[in-house]
């Protein structure tokens, strides 16, 4: 028996005997047919390598491990806000190396061990002084209370259902399973035998969370401003890049800025523009804060700028207007959206024809002003954007500008599906409605922003799920595909 026909043997025997305990029998045999067919598409482009041991052993590590050039530049593609920020960091080579992004990850298959340990190891490769800082931080390790825990049928289901989903997906097909190779080797763990793989991929939202904030503390910045680089904006840079220079910044690397001041008694803010002149906002001042004349205001530079984003749809709402439309949120809003009739009209399109932003009004976003207790200066934060608390949490992948140039009548989404899969538009902001509206493992959920970027930011922090985010330049069919190749079920589209 060849090297090859041992991996493949004990994919097929002592990997089936670990996936058999997720899955029912039909599952388990098409999880490895499709096992099977990725890594032998990885190991023939260069991505992975087969592991074979001189001598076998029960002990010795056989599989595929990860080819660290070609699968980096994979993870990247996926993250790229994780990406520009190693880059943008100045010291790239020596945060690689630090990070171990640099090293192999191997899928260990000589082992019929049913229950995964991945999440006792996590932070195994990572350097001393980070290790104890991140995972010893309930706000850093979503795993810090050790609450998080599934059925072995549950993972199962959803690993089935999200690989097979992958298989559908033009260009890069299995994609997920890099992204489950990368993102153990950011929360460095090297090896994983099956039953570590099926744990990660069914909750690569959670280890994405813990690897987003781990290179986050590796490069001094707070764990939201790794997102921040993914966000493509239509001048051509992201919510990372564009820091107005001739205000002042101070504070967690320069990425809050000086957006106002105080003036007659009252807050003004003046960046990224009046708060009159911007879209549906209204600033507030917190009851207990106390204001001195001509003391500035510091606010999150992504977080203004986003502000200037906001489309120009003016409400016109009376308050009987208002409590219908609550009713309706509330009630039937989730129901209404999914018939022929209650579709919104499209007011921008992409290249091929999709629509990208819907004909709903925007949503008043409040602003609050008050005083931070470490530091005593006045901060600016969005409180609010219309049902909903603001909560922007590193999370989601974040997608890329595309290369769709000219409209092609196949990449046209029109019949309520996309590669079989059923898709469900999603136009309410209610978050009572939004709750009830999670996607399962064989569906997809568009959930519309209207050209709004703060509501887009915003809901990738409402969701403990894998969540694709749509970005300026990016056509509607390239989001999704891009979403099915990553074991993504929600996408957030229309943002910018």
């Amino acid at each position: 028996m060849s090297g090859v026909e041992l991996i493949i043997t004990l994919l097929e025997t002592a990997g089936r005997t670990v996936i058999a305990d997720y899955m029912d029998d039909e599952a388990a045999k098409q999880f490895i047919a499709d096992i099977k067919e990725f890594m032998t598409y990885f190991t023939q482009y260069g991505y992975v390598e087969y592991i074979l041991p001189r001598s076998y052993s029960t002990h010795s590590a056989i599989g595929w491990r990860t080819k660290p050039g070609k699968s980096v530049g994979i993870f990247y593609q996926m993250y790229p806000d994780i990406a520009a920020a190693i880059e943008q960091s100045g010291f790239r080579d020596s945060i690689v190396a630090e990070a171990g992004l640099d090293r192999p990850v191997a899928l260990n298959l000589n082992s019929t061990r049913k229950d995964a340990t991945v999440k006792q190891r996590i932070g195994t490769g990572w350097p001393p002084r980070l290790r104890d800082k991140v995972l010893r931080n309930a706000d850093t390790n979503p795993f810090f209370d050790g609450s998080v825990t599934r059925d072995k049928k549950d993972i199962g289901r959803n690993c089935a259902e999200v690989l097979n989903n992958s298989t559908r997906a033009q260009g890069f097909a299995g994609a997920v399973v890099i992204r489950v190779l990368g993102l153990a080797r950011v929360c460095g763990v090297y090896e994983l035998s099956m039953a570590d793989f099926l744990e990660m991929m069914a909750n690569a939202c959670l280890y994405e969370q813990l690897a987003r904030n781990y290179i986050a503390s590796l490069l001094g910045l707070d764990k939201i401003n790794i997102t921040r680089y993914g966000y493509q904006l239509p001048n051509g840079t992201t919510l990372g890049t564009r820091k107005n220079y001739t205000i002042p910044s101070e504070g967690n690397s320069g990425y809050f800025i000086h957006a106002g001041k105080i003036q007659q008694g009252r807050p003004i803010l003046t960046y990224p523009a009046a708060v009159e002149d911007l879209q549906d906002v209204q600033i507030r001042v917190s009851k207990t804060t106390t204001l001195i004349e001509h003391e500035p205001i510091l606010m999150d530079s992504a977080v203004a700028t986003a502000l200037s984003y906001r489309p120009c749809i003016k409400r016109k709402r009376t308050k009987a207007k208002s409590l219908t439309i609550g009713v309706l949120r509330d009630v039937g809003h989730g129901i209404m959206g999914k018939s022929a009739t209650s579709r919104q009209k499209a007011t921008k399109s992409d290249v091929h024809g999709n629509s990208l932003w819907q004909s709903q009004e925007a949503e008043p976003i409040i602003i609050r002003v008050s005083r931070s207790r470490g530091t005593g200066r006045l901060f600016a934060v969005i409180d609010t954007i219309g049902d909903y608390f603001w909560k922007w949490s590193a999370a989601g992948l974040i997608g890329k500008p595309c290369g769709c140039a000219k409209a092609d009548p196949h990449k046209r989404i029109d019949d309520g599906r996309f590669r079989g899969i059923a898709i469900t538009d999603v136009f309410c902001h209610s978050h009572a409605t939004q709750t009830q509206l999670v996607p399962g493992y064989d569906s997809y959920q568009l959930h519309w922003v209207t050209g709004d970027l703060p509501l887009a930011m915003q809901k990738t922090g409402s969701y403990v799920m894998n969540m694709y985010v749509q970005v300026h330049g990016e056509c509607l069919y390239c989001a999704l595909n891009n979403a099915m190749a990553y074991g993504c079920t929600l996408v957030i589209a229309g943002g910018i």
